[in-house]
């Protein structure tokens, strides 16, 4: 096997062509795009030359979130079509993933210790093909690896099929002048470029291949004596698997499982899942031959067997069957996967689930490990006299049943960093809080709580929150898939909680005592917020008691005025980012002062339709369908 050299590059471009125009739904099979899109001509160009090298950020938005088309690799000039002979190299490889239902964080985890960098829905994803209805049950995905050298068209193929194999993905991902259709929600996106060696010198890619081969050279007499033999003995083996994962399932719930744990985590659900007695799960002897039950093993002579291994563990072995590495002792798992055809990934979840035990993974047990050592240092405080102006305040109580909800919605993997964070709206919250501890009280009430205490939680240091519009732009897309997810929840804020120690609350109540002597309320105000607004040093003097002038505040609020008006007299209305533009101030600075300077001129916020565009002769390269605009409040 040869292995490709790498080459180092200070900055990392994608090889590859995006198209002109994008899509919004996948077209019928015979459509003419297709057959437009294998055109050159289709995509984008600097003057007469086709752009073939892309930077991460910008084609994980394209294809990702806007629907571009994108043909990856790189081709010769000679020929007006992408085809298979033109190709000469390419640095990405991906696959498509229609039938599984996975989650994100699943196919991460199956690709290990080889993570994609391009994870996105496909325009077919939520549609049901059978009634081409909406069916947002139905999960369809591209995944897309970037690799540190280019590669060559074997080579792509082995890489490609060793990674459909991982993820029991579409098999014509193999075709190497495959164009792909762009996506409609970028779900994950992480620039983890794979050094080519490592995959090909890995013993997974080596065993893969490996047992292609073995199967491959025992297909022919398998197929041949398998005939023979059924026709000698047609009831020797039942004609279809007797080993499904439901019947698996019920027999593994029937066993006298002592002992079932509360939770485990990934290594120890694989360790517990072994350790489960084959021989019952399976209905065979221990220690005896048997006829092997492998789907594509007719077994005349009693060739297998169920025996212990070095760690007391049940394991499967065959000497004569035809199935990858069945000769080699399989663990109980390893055993279903064979029996089953599915991949060990779902097996693992699929039992943990039917079984209801929690699944935790290392980064939700770091959580969860945070999440009761708050709660101790809470229990502590509250019966701590010198910490009762926040008992009074109601924090205590707001931050447990928030640190609730937060234990609850812990995502499995991290999101941007290793600490402990979700996206929420407070809607969610409240609905939570209201469902599971204050049924009696209505969710608005609950919602308006939620809302005034999270903001003084955060102004204390108890939680850090950054709210939907100052999100950075590269979060974007987990705050949008999260919201395709949570319906109907729009502005979703970003939540971390930070560990608490005995200090940060001596600190909070310090705090309490310096408002006294504010210029404001820092309930009303987060240091933040002043820091945003009139700057660092302006801000550190709230903690030294000293006041501030208000004349800096109201000469902002002015400035968002005047171009506030400015639109308006050139065109009766005005959006946020119109405002946002044309403004010198920080986008949370021009957000804050919106709401009152909207009021105060009597205007509102709508959604545009017809009626609008009609009335104010907005077009629709100005404004596109479903835009928020601000218009007078007839």
């Amino acid at each position: 096997m040869s292995v490709v050299k790498n080459t180092t590059q200070e900055c990392f471009k994608i090889l590859g062509y995006v198209s002109l125009e994008n899509l919004t739904i996948k077209p019928p099979q015979k459509d003419a795009i297709f057959g437009k899109l294998r055109k050159k001509s289709s995509y984008r160009k600097n003057g007469q030359e086709l752009i073939n090298e892309w930077l991460f950020d910008e084609l994980a938005d394209l294809i990702g979130n806007k629907g571009y088309s994108f043909q990856h690799g790189k081709f010769k000039n000679n020929d007006s079509n992408f085809t298979s002979d033109q190709f000469l190299c390419g640095n990405v490889v991906f696959v498509d993933i229609d039938e599984h239902n996975y989650e994100v964080e699943d196919i991460i985890r199956m690709s290990a210790p080889f993570y994609p960098s391009i994870i996105y829905h496909t325009l077919s994803s939520g549609i049901n093909k059978e009634t081409n209805l909406h069916d947002p049950s139905i999960k369809r995905y591209r995944v897309m690896w970037l690799l540190g050298s280019t590669i060559e068209e074997d080579t792509y193929k082995k890489i490609t099929t060793f990674f459909i194999n991982r993820l029991n993905a579409d098999s014509n991902c193999k075709d190497i002048a495959r164009m792909l259709l762009g996506g409609k929600n970028l779900c994950y996106a992480k620039e983890n470029i794979i050094d080519i060696n490592k995959i090909l010198l890995s013993n997974d890619y080596i065993d893969f291949f490996d047992a292609r081969k073995n199967t491959s050279k025992n297909s022919r007499r398998t197929k041949r004596d398998s005939s023979r033999f059924l026709a000698d003995n047609p009831n020797i083996y039942p004609s279809t698997n007797p080993y499904t994962f439901d019947s698996i399932i019920e027999q593994i719930k029937t066993l006298a499982i002592k002992n079932k744990p509360d939770f485990l985590t990934e290594i120890t659900s694989f360790e517990w899942i072994n350790s489960l007695p084959l021989n019952q799960i399976l209905g065979q002897p221990v220690n005896v031959a048997f006829n092997c039950i492998m789907p594509n093993h007719i077994d005349s002579n009693p060739s297998a067997g169920i025996l212990f291994n070095e760690k007391r563990q049940q394991v499967y072995y065959c000497n004569s069957c035809p199935s990858p590495n069945m000769k080699h002792a399989k663990s109980v798992l390893g055993t279903l996967e064979a029996l089953t055809g599915m991949n060990v990934i779902c097996l693992q979840k699929g039992i943990l689930n039917e079984l209801d035990i929690p699944y935790l993974t290392e980064h939700k047990q770091r959580g969860l490990a945070t999440i009761k050592s708050n709660k101790a240092l809470i229990d502590v405080a509250i019966t701590d006299k010198k910490f009762s102006k926040l008992e009074k305040k109601g924090l205590f109580k707001a931050y447990i049943l928030f640190l609730e909800y937060i234990k609850s919605h812990l995502p499995a993997i991290p999101i941007v960093s290793n600490d402990i964070e979700i996206f929420a709206s407070y809607g969610h919250i409240a609905q939570f809080i209201r469902k599971e501890f204050t049924p009696t009280k209505t969710f608005q009430s609950v919602k308006k709580n939620i809302y005034d205490k999270t903001n003084i939680l955060n102004s204390y240091g108890f939680i850090e929150k950054i709210d939907y519009d100052d999100l950075p732009k590269e979060w974007l897309s987990k705050t949008n898939e999260y919201q395709s997810k949570h319906k109907p929840y729009k502005k979703i804020t970003y939540w971390r909680v930070p560990k608490l120690t005995i200090e940060d609350l001596i600190r909070s109540v310090e705090m309490i005592d310096l408002e006294k002597n504010c210029g404001y309320k820092m309930s009303d105000m987060s240091i933040n917020k002043v820091a945003g607004l009139h700057g660092q040093d302006l801000a550190h003097k709230v903690y030294n008691q000293q006041s501030i002038n208000h004349t800096t505040f109201k000469s902002y609020e002015n400035k968002v005025m005047k171009v506030v008006q400015a639109i308006i007299h050139a065109q009766s209305y005005y959006t946020r980012k119109m405002v946002q533009d044309n403004c010198d101030l920080k986008i949370r600075e021009v957000n804050n002062f919106l709401p009152s300077i909207t009021k105060k001129l009597g205007y509102k916020e709508v959604t545009i339709n017809n009626e609008i565009r009609g009335k104010y002769s907005i077009s629709y390269s100005d404004l596109n369908k479903g835009s928020k605009l601000f218009i007078k409040n007839e």
